[in-house]
């Protein structure tokens, strides 16, 4: 009789010790649409799968549904106080009748179930019982298609009732209830404590820009440190149901030994309280040997890891001459231990630091990748692109280092930092002859990329930030961790989004398909933007001057394009090439894809050796098909129809006691 306790407790110990192991930190999982295959979404209330893509509601009266990821996410270290940057994007449709009220993305406590009495305004977010309504953490993303303000929309209004809240809201001209597709992008950048919401539809469609809202708030003291993410909406009496057609997420808490520690100490604290004495040796037999195990897995796949990387590099440099391989030490004492007065500057995939080498006795910039998966692919990336293109225009690839977890790459020092810091700098303004020759530059660079090097390259981030100056303002492009190779004779190659809102062509955030026309997209805004002086998309503007491509075309039209250039030229500058220079800016912005021109054509332009296209007066619809959309909201009619992205309300809310 004793055998069959003794599995028991064998089995309960075993169950313990799954349970102390650290699940990852970072999560990233995508859904480019939805089939019967697809895993690891759960349904509440009346959603569900139906026709590639999720229905969160249904045609009954008062219907409530959620679609939440089976997965509880990180959001912030409790040992460490580290907070995670995530991104999600994804595509919706909502009801096009008076009646539905809207969905919303949002992130809550885990796991997360719809309240009772969450129907109408309340988006199966709270319990809309005055008597019953508990203070929660929340936050959420609100799109909103009954009532756009707090006084008309009660449950904005029951918000205010609750302490600790704070809310931003935009209210767009477009609504969202038509029954069109829409594409959002929901971002949060801890370091600078920003939440961003992007709404992108193509320009020049009337009532209809792109938008941008952003609230500061601290995760750490809105949320708990794991969370449900996921989808919630409600309708009164609507026949057609709310649906979400894709769904990306990515998130970047690293885990540190610390937490992982941490966690196993307090869990096996838990265990060894609850057990007998038996149970002590027989846990701390098996700890042992786990952790053994466990520590020894490690260390192969770090091994593994960094001769595949070492076979990765060397692979990319060949046996020809390329960058140097440089040791960690002697970068650590370039860069003075990577000291904070030694920064120059930060992004998305690290950060950049000025260094003084010995051997060779030269000033560089050394930049210190993340050492995540994406950090590893775009470290990867980088080397393997640069290291076989050089030209004049491009900023040159000096070394690289990857050493005790750090991915290190050193580049030439440039002395006049990037593009975007004299744009916007009133210490000193870019004359026109600077401005002239930093569009020349970058376009030679382009031309290099897509037609000259032996397979074409596709930047896939071009802004002002990734533009780098020398002392004499000559325009140098990098950043190439998010660029890919492909064929000259391959029109596009299909991706994972990337790039920054306000450079993305329209036709790329809905496919994923990056090309030589989507650089030549991102190529015309910052023209645009050099000429201007003001970025791409202008947060709570007014509608007809949010878009600066929009904003420009108008006065285009009405043949005043030289009230577009930056008044802090006072004019200074040669009225016929800033004209041509504006038309083949809008040019290469063109919504429609296929009007663009080349690099080459572009250059020509500029320098009034090719023509220019003739621009209609008024900016047109973008045409291109829809990837995401299901057979029944196809048109039958026409199988290319626009991609019309509007919305009616957004609110980002982050709400703490609601």
């Amino acid at each position: 009789m004793a055998m069959p306790h003794l599995s028991s407790l064998l089995h309960f110990i075993l169950l313990l010790l799954l349970s102390l192991v650290p699940h990852s930190f970072s999560i990233s999982f995508s859904y480019p649409s939805f089939n019967q295959a697809s895993q690891g979404i759960q349904y509440q209330g009346q959603a569900g799968f139906f026709n590639n893509s999720i229905h969160l509601t249904s045609a009954q009266q008062d219907s409530v549904g959620r679609a939440v990821y089976y997965q509880s996410v990180p959001i912030w270290d409790s040992l460490t106080s580290n907070v995670t940057d995530f991104t999600t994007s994804f595509s919706f449709i909502v009801d096009e009748s008076d009646d539905s009220d809207g969905l919303a993305f949002f992130l809550a406590p885990y796991p997360s179930v719809a309240p009772a009495k969450s129907d109408g305004t309340y988006l199966a977010l709270f319990n809309g019982s005055a008597d019953t309504i508990q203070p929660s953490q929340i936050m959420a993303v609100e799109f909103d298609s009954f009532g756009v303000s707090p006084q008309s929309n009660s449950h904005i209004k029951q918000d205010t009732e609750i302490n600790n809240f704070s809310v931003t809201t935009v209210s767009l001209n477009a609504s969202v209830s038509q029954g069109i597709t829409a594409f959002a992008v929901v971002n949060y950048n801890y370091s600078t404590r920003n939440f961003t919401v992007s709404l992108s539809f193509p320009a020049g469609t009337v009532g209809r820009q792109n938008w941008s809202v952003s609230h500061t708030c601290d995760l750490k003291e809105t949320l708990p440190s794991e969370v449900a993410v996921g989808f919630s909406s409600s309708m009164n009496n609507a026949s057609q149901p709310h649906r979400i057609l894709s769904w990306n997420f990515t998130s970047t808490l690293e885990k540190s030994q610390a937490t992982v520690e941490g966690k196993n100490s307090s869990k096996l604290g838990i265990g060894l309280g609850a057990g007998f004495a038996v149970a002590l040796f027989v846990l701390g037999l098996l700890g042992f040997v786990i952790c053994w195990r466990r520590r020894v897995h490690k260390m192969e796949r770090l091994e593994q890891h960094s001769t595949a990387l070492d076979l990765s590099i060397d692979q990319a440099f060949g046996q020809g001459a390329g960058p140097r391989r440089f040791t960690y030490t002697q970068l650590l004492h370039a860069t003075r231990n990577f000291s904070e007065d030694r920064k120059l500057g930060s992004g998305g995939s690290g950060e950049v630091y000025r260094g003084n080498l010995t051997d060779p006795n030269i000033q560089v910039a050394v930049k210190r990748i993340s050492s995540s998966e994406r950090g590893k692919k775009e470290y990867i990336s980088e080397v393997t692109i640069i290291s076989r293109i050089r030209h004049r225009n491009l900023v040159q690839l000096i070394g690289f280092c990857h050493e005790k977890g750090d991915l290190l790459l050193v580049y030439e020092f440039m002395s006049n930092g990037s593009l975007d810091t004299h744009l916007y700098n009133n210490d000193h303004v870019l004359a026109w002859p600077e401005r002239y020759k930093i569009v020349i530059g970058v376009a030679s660079a382009l031309l290099y990329l897509h037609e000259e090097c032996e397979q074409c390259v596709v930047h896939r981030d071009l802004k002002p930030s990734n533009v780098m100056l020398d002392s004499d303002f000559n325009p140098k492009l990098g950043d190439f961790g998010l660029a890919r190779l492909m064929d000259h004779d391959n029109e596009s190659l299909t991706t994972r989004l990337a790039g920054t809102f306000g450079y993305i062509a329209p036709e790329y955030g809905a496919s994923g398909k990056a090309s030589k026309e989507t650089d030549i997209f991102s190529f015309g805004v910052v023209t645009l933007e050099i000429l201007c002086g003001r970025k791409p998309i202008k947060r709570n503007q007014e509608e007809e001057d949010a878009d600066l491509v929009q904003w420009v075309w108008d006065n285009y039209g009405r043949r005043a394009a030289l009230t577009v250039v930056d008044e802090r030229l006072q004019m200074d500058f040669e009225p016929s090439r800033v004209e041509r220079m504006i038309a083949v800016g809008l040019w290469c912005a063109h919504p429609d894809s296929t009007q663009r021109p080349t690099i080459r054509q572009v250059i020509n332009a500029i320098n009034f050796d090719g023509p220019v296209l003739e621009l209609p007066p008024q900016m047109p619809v973008a045409m291109y098909r829809q990837p995401y959309i299901s057979s029944e909201s196809s048109s039958s009619q026409n199988p290319y129809s626009a991609d019309i992205y509007s919305f009616s309300s957004v609110t980002n809310s982050a709400v703490l006691g609601r």
